[in-house]
């Protein structure tokens, strides 16, 4: 249902980074790309990120730039005449970023933690919003206006013991469009967790995953609709072929339950 088209995006980039030998302690990046596409207009993007070692074992980050996304094939060619039609004069998604982050470790560095905040602005956001009453399809179209996500994340890293280690986060994501509705296919809520068994004196290992999705919403012509609250366990175990761990064979079954 798409129709047969081809693209091109060329890009000129550059970047530069500091070394412990330059700022003892700190760590300071920087970057910008152009990007040309054959369809809808230029962008140019950049961004500046930072880590700094702080006193009592801990660092903070932090991170400002701009980006982009190019509209997909669906977004720009799909014409689907019971369901969608792409628009290819979209212009790409831009948006501010902005981000702090303070992190550590505890319990004799067996816990590392970080907690960040997150700032984003986002204009010419993509999507099926659109309706034509004639044909009977959404359009694909900017929204206008500009959606502002205010967010923060806690994550955890941890050695259990020699043979286990577990990481978990937690993510609140508000991601408002025109000021009163979240926008399409981002979670407000979302936490992950994982296990992994891999002992040293056994040729063998094994994980569980835990992905928690909380209220997500759709748009559809005549509105959103809602969903999520769910939580997927994906299972693995793995066989080492080699002493040296270079070979395994992994077995991994996805949404378990």
């Amino acid at each position: 249902m798409i129709t047969q088209k081809s693209e091109n995006v060329h890009a000129f980039f550059g970047q530069v980074a500091t070394t412990s030998d330059l700022l003892p302690g700190a760590n300071i990046a920087a970057g910008f790309r152009y990007n040309d596409p054959s369809f809808g207009p230029s962008a140019t993007v950049w961004n500046l990120s930072s880590k700094f070692d702080l006193p009592d074992a801990l660092y903070g980050r932090a991170l400002a730039g701009t980006s982009f996304r190019l509209p997909t094939a669906e977004e720009l060619f799909a014409n689907d005449p019971d369901d969608e039609r792409g628009n290819p004069d979209l212009k790409p998604e831009r948006s501010r970023n902005y981000s702090v982050s303070l992190g550590g470790a505890a319990l004799d560095q067996h816990l590392k933690w970080e907690v960040s905040g997150f700032f984003r602005d986002i204009t010419d956001l993509i999507s099926f919003d659109g309706f034509d009453p004639v044909t009977n399809q959404s359009l694909a179209e900017n929204i206008p206006g500009t959606v502002r996500v205010r967010g923060a994340e806690l994550t955890l890293d941890s050695t259990v013991c020699a043979d286990l280690s577990a990481t978990a986060s937690y993510t609140y994501n508000h991601a408002l469009q025109q000021a009163t509705q979240q926008i399409a296919r981002v979670p407000i809520q979302q936490a992950k967790a994982a296990l992994d068994f891999h002992p040293a004196a056994y040729p063998f290992g094994a994980t569980v995953d835990l992905n928690y999705v909380g209220k997500v919403y759709q748009s559809v012509w005549d509105g959103f609709e809602k969903f999520g609250n769910y939580l997927v366990v994906d299972l693995a175990a793995r066989y080492y072929m080699d002493s040296a761990r270079h070979h395994s064979l992994t077995a991994r079954l996805e949404n378990a339950f």
